[in-house]
This record gives C-alpha cells, sequence and structure tokens, in this order.
C-alpha cells in the first residue's frame, strides 16, 4: 500500500531513547521527577506538546508534535539536560542515552493511540507494575483521571483511547500489537495478581518489622517502588486475612493452591527473599 504524503499525517512523532550502556538510566525516584521538570521546561521553551510518555528503567518513550522543531532537537535536547542533572551521582560523565534513537511518524491518529497503548502497558508487561493505572511515570494515570500533570496535552487522544474497541478499525500493525499484547495480559490477570499479591505480603513484612523500606523491597524484587506500595495497599484491603498468616502457611491459602506450577515457584521465590533480609 502506497504511504501517506507527509501533508496528511497528523503530525505527531513517536520518540524513542535507550540507555547508552543497558543499565538503568534512574537512580531512584527523585530522578524520574527530574525528568518530569525537564519535559515540562524543555516543551515550554520549545512550544512543543507532548501528548503521551513512559519512562522506563532503561529507556524513555515520548509522543510529541513539536510543530517547527526538529523531533530529533526535541528529545535530545531532553537527553541532554537529564545527562547534566544526574550524570554525574549515577558515576556516568558521558551521556546517558544512546547515539541512536527511534523517531517514528504515524501515519493516522488511529494508529497513535494503538502506539500509545502499548506505550502504556509496556511497565505491566516489563513486571514492574501489577497494573497500568499503578505505574507513576507514565501518562496512563493521567489518561485514567487520576492525577494532573501540567505539560501532558491530553485532548487530542482521550476520545481515542476511550472509544470501545469494537468499533470496526483498519488492522494497523501497531493496533494488531496492542490488541495482542492486552490479551495476553488478560489471560495472565489471575496468576499476575496472585504473584504481586506475594510482593505486597513481602513488602509488608519488611516494613512492619522494621527491616527495610518499600524502596529498598521493590529494589531486591525488580519491581517499582510506588507500584508495589499501590499493591501493598490494595491487597492489604482486599485480603487482610492473609497478613496475618504465618508465612509458612501462605502458600496453602486457595488463592496460591490454584496458581500453576510456574506461578507457584515464582510465588515460592518471593516469598523466599524475606530470608535473605538482615534481622
Amino acid at each position: 500500500m502506497p504511504r501517506k504524503s507527509a501533508q496528511s499525517r497528523p503530525g505527531f512523532h513517536f520518540l524513542l531513547l535507550s540507555s547508552a550502556s543497558g543499565k538503568t538510566v534512574f537512580g531512584a525516584d527523585a530522578d524520574r521527577r527530574k525528568l518530569d521538570q525537564i519535559v515540562a521546561e524543555v516543551v515550554s521553551e520549545l512550544g512543543v506538546r507532548v501528548h503521551a510518555y513512559c519512562w522506563l528503567n532503561n529507556e524513555i518513550e515520548i509522543i510529541a508534535a513539536t510543530g517547527v522543531v526538529a523531533p530529533e532537537r526535541f528529545i535530545r535536547k531532553i537527553a541532554n539536560a537529564y545527562t547534566a542533572a544526574v550524570g554525574d551521582p549515577l558515576g556516568r560523565h558521558r551521556s546517558l542515552f544512546s547515539d541512536a534513537h527511534i523517531c517514528y511518524e504515524p501515519e493516522t491518529l488511529e494508529e497513535l493511540a494503538d502506539i500509545v497503548r502499548s506505550m502504556h502497558v509496556r511497565p505491566v508487561v516489563l513486571d514492574l507494575a501489577e497494573e497500568s493505572s499503578s505505574y507513576p511515570w507514565s501518562s496512563a494515570r493521567a489518561y485514567a483521571g487520576l492525577e494532573h500533570i501540567l505539560w501532558l496535552t491530553k485532548e487530542t487522544l482521550a476520545p481515542l483511547l476511550e472509544r470501545p474497541e469494537e468499533i470496526p478499525r483498519a488492522q494497523t500493525a501497531p493496533r494488531m500489537i496492542a490488541a495482542a499484547v492486552e490479551a495476553k495480559l488478560s489471560r495472565e490477570t489471575l496468576d499476575r495478581s496472585r504473584i504481586w499479591m506475594a510482593r505486597a505480603l513481602i513488602a509488608w513484612i519488611v516494613t512492619r518489622d522494621g527491616v527495610g523500606t518499600v524502596a529498598s523491597a521493590a529494589t531486591r524484587l525488580g519491581v517499582d517502588a510506588t507500584a508495589l506500595e499501590h499493591s501493598m495497599r490494595k491487597y492489604r484491603e482486599l485480603a487482610p486475612d492473609l497478613f496475618e498468616t504465618p508465612l509458612p502457611q501462605v502458600m496453602s491459602w486457595r488463592c496460591f493452591e490454584l496458581a500453576s506450577p510456574k506461578v507457584r515457584e515464582d510465588i515460592a521465590h518471593i516469598l523466599a527473599t524475606v530470608s535473605h533480609w538482615p534481622h
């Protein structure tokens, strides 16, 4: 199929920068908040609009309408400012980001919305968060009405992201990818909730006993600290008895007994991490 002319496209770009070394570009939540601040400043300075974003451990993804500003200038300005702000504390004196980057211009707003859907579920796919709405470092929470971000423009994409999926649409590659990922995550909902319940239990135990913080528990479990705290509150409300059960008896809980062998193994491994904490 012939591609549409540049003049007929909506004028948005999907921009992705990866870590230069494969390591995380964030040392703590304060670094992610610093990136938020830098993006707000660059958006104001250059007069561009950010319509979606997601900060992952070793990459940043942005959907932006840059107008007369070259997309590469916009994303590199963010990368350079962030490296200057946090590079030394991370012990890295060169750019935190790779010289290569992805810059893709969707042909339609519908294709753009499908890319954003995929962006918003990336933290769940990577097992950083139990659900998109509990991950604080993307625009998913803003589109769900859970927070307000001054530098995020939602008016264009919000109606498309809210549109029911049963409405027929062209089978573009981004749409098929987004639909396949969402279907996979939907099938795994129960097992994912069991695993996050076990993580919430460990976080509660180590914080209750004063042997660690939610942040240190999240680091050991390889998940986002804010998302872990969200799950801890969630499951303490949904299953308060679990948090009063002696840890050796936890695996006999029916919700864990019904899990697949692989998930039971994963849960047992998570519960065993408590033995590694200093007492």
